[in-house]
């Protein structure tokens, strides 16, 4: 058998093809791996998602609640985790690297009033402008054709119709759009809240004149203006007159004319004069006559026969039990144009007469809608709107931390504040949670935890030292503590653990300076016992035990037997007077360190160590001073 190896030609061609195959091969491996990675990263999103459902099923009420205030709710893989939704550790199988459990899932409401939900990493969450919502160009008609309509001339978008579908939900109350204006700002008027029949109602605020001294120009008007802005003052809530634009309102004159007066005349007339920026004002006499898809109303109108009544003819602003007033002013100065219960608009009535009055505003254009469709039973709704928040809130504590308690001492925590650079004062949110104990001494914590609407969470730690042993020093007022650093004393507070310690094993006096240079030692309450040789010269035994507070029996082990001076006080427990001032009780005394001195020198006689008097020396014309 002929066993012929390869050629070098030969491997130089296995190699090559080796080469050209792997070329092809490797990066479609590669590629597979990343898809299989991007498509186990997709299925753990949905995994978030699914149980943010069920996060939501447990806080439907909290939730819907806090919808219908603001445009999205946002919960956190943390809130998942602790309510069990969530196994640790969360791993992006993209690149094997711990997820944050920060990362938020938000929740909206749309406007079929369903709820979706999305990671925020999907980039899904898109609040949608009311303007945008409107204008989209499918909403758009022209002709004949009830619905939103778009003048090119004056870059402004009219509903037109007898039912437009322009219904809005705004402060608890139905209004109707009337424009879009060429800032994009929207222009509703008055309608009230649906009656039980579930239609409108009247959609005016009363029966008032235009102005009392007969001028038709609302800029000098005094009656309706203040009937209309005490209206806006006392029933637009402060929260939604934030989303009400300060706008320049058209007030030209229009006169009127037998032979007829035009819709573009009335426009285009009406905003050659302006009033100051305000937030409400009435219709233009202009807006009425483009609500309707009657040709009389749009081309020349006349006040009189049917080619001024056909303009109630499909048009949503017509009201056959009233008139109203008009913002439009006619060329005779006493004379306003109004909309008349017949249908016909006409400068009919003098400003001091009444019509009834339907307020109108301005709708910011930056306004989210959360809701609706603008139809009578799910109208347009418009919610506040938070824009997409990484800050967390502030939490600051009250009071001392750490702070220091006796053993069994009452304690009341002096609480937090928190403060969020979105919703403000946030302090009714702080969630608290503590494991102190203070019939235990040791060291224990009192948690403060707040999140804000966007679900970011922030914590902080108050640290309470239970002491045991004695009563806590009570600084009296211009006090200082002081402690002993090995050198030196130096100043510390009254929260330092290391200030003091009365256990029997450290023995550490709690100390204090005041500003006159004066030192003191603390001598917490306490009661003693003689156990031997009682009122004997010879050496007895005594035991001490401190008191809690002004209870001297705290732990009812004890027999108290005061002011016994007999044989048999051996192991009678008696307090010390020391502790009783008049009628009052104290927890401790403050003794004085050093000996007692002359203010502005030391007494005569006194020897260089300070210890030891000269007899007979009178010291008694001098203030006394403590100094060491």
């Amino acid at each position: 058998m002929n066993k012929k190896g390869f050629t070098l030609v030969e491997l130089l061609a296995v190699i090559v093809i080796l080469v050209i195959l792997s070329a092809l091969v490797v990066p479609s491996v590669f590629k597979m791996v990343r898809n299989a990675k991007e498509n186990s990263y997709e299925v753990l999103i949905d995994s978030f998602e699914n149980n943010a459902r069920l996060y939501v099923s447990r806080h439907r009420d909290e939730i819907e609640a806090h919808l219908d205030t603001y445009n999205y709710y946002s919960l956190t893989l943390e809130d998942l985790k602790d309510e069990n939704l969530l196994k640790l550790p969360v791993t992006d199988p993209r690149t094997d690297e711990d997820i944050d459990l920060d990362k938020k899932i938000f929740i909206v409401r749309e406007t079929d009033k369903t709820l979706s939900i999305c990671y925020e990493d999907r980039e899904c969450y898109a609040p949608i402008f009311l303007v945008d919502k409107i204008t989209d160009s499918k909403n758009v008609v022209s002709g004949n054709t009830e619905g939103l309509h778009f003048n090119s001339s004056t870059n402004t978008y009219y509903y037109r119709g007898g039912n437009p579908n322009n219904w809005i939900a705004f402060n608890g109350e139905l209004w109707r759009i009337v424009k879009i204006n060429n800032d994009n700002t929207i222009k509703i008027i008055y309608e009230g809240k649906k009656n039980k029949t579930g239609t409108e109602q009247d959609g005016n605020i009363g029966n008032n004149t235009f102005d009392d001294s007969n001028a038709n120009s609302y800029n000098s008007a005094v009656g309706i203006k203040t009937r209309l802005q005490n209206w806006y003052n006392s029933n637009i809530t402060e929260n939604n007159r934030a989303k009400v634009e300060s706008f320049a309102w058209c007030i030209g004159k229009t006169a009127y004319s037998g032979s007829g007066v035009s819709t573009a005349t009335f426009l285009s007339n009406e905003c050659g004069t302006k009033t100051g920026s305000t937030t409400i004002g009435l219709l233009n006499a202009g807006d009425y006559l483009y609500a309707s898809l009657d040709s009389n109303c749009t081309t020349s109108y006349k006040t009189t026969g049917d080619n001024g009544t056909s303009c109630k003819k499909d048009n949503y602003l017509y009201k056959n039990v009233y008139n109203y007033w008009t913002i439009t002013p006619d060329n005779n100065s006493t004379k306003v144009w109004t909309v008349n219960s017949t249908g016909a608009l006409g400068p009919t009535i003098d400003a001091n007469n009444t019509a009834h009055i339907r307020p109108v505003i301005n709708l910011k254009s930056n306004v989210y809608i959360a809701q609706g469709n603008g139809t009578f039973d799910n109208p347009y709704i418009i919610k506040d709107i938070v824009s997409v928040d990484n800050e967390k809130p502030v939490i600051t504590l009250l009071g001392d931390n750490p702070m220091v308690i006796n053993l069994g001492a009452s304690f009341m925590d002096p609480g937090a504040t928190a403060m969020d650079n979105v919703d403000g004062n946030i302090t009714n949110r702080i969630i608290k949670t503590t494991n102190l104990n203070i019939n235990t001494a040791g060291t224990y914590k009192i948690t403060y935890v707040v999140s804000d609407i966007s679900g970011n969470k922030t914590s902080r730690d108050r640290i309470i030292n239970v002491v045991s042993g004695a009563n806590k020093p009570e600084l009296a007022e211009g006090m200082t503590p002081i402690k002993w650093d090995g050198t030196k004393w130096v100043n510390t507070t009254e929260n330092d653990t290391s200030w003091f310690n009365y256990d029997t094993t450290e023995k550490k006096w709690a100390n204090a300076k005041t500003a006159d240079g004066s030192m003191w030692v603390w001598i917490p309450r306490y009661i003693y016992n003689i156990t031997s040789n009682h009122h004997k010269n010879t050496t007895g035994n005594i035991e001490v035990q401190f008191s809690k507070g002004v209870d001297d029996n705290w732990n009812n082990e004890i027999t108290l037997d005061l002011g016994s001076t007999s044989n048999s006080s051996n192991n009678k427990w008696t307090n010390h007077p020391a502790f009783t001032f008049g009628d009052t009780e104290l927890t401790g005394i403050w003794v004085a360190k050093f000996e007692p001195t002359a203010t502005g020198g030391v007494a005569n006689g006194y020897t260089a160590d300070w210890t030891c008097p000269t007899p007979g020396d009178n010291v008694s014309t001098k203030t006394i001073k403590i100094i060491p």
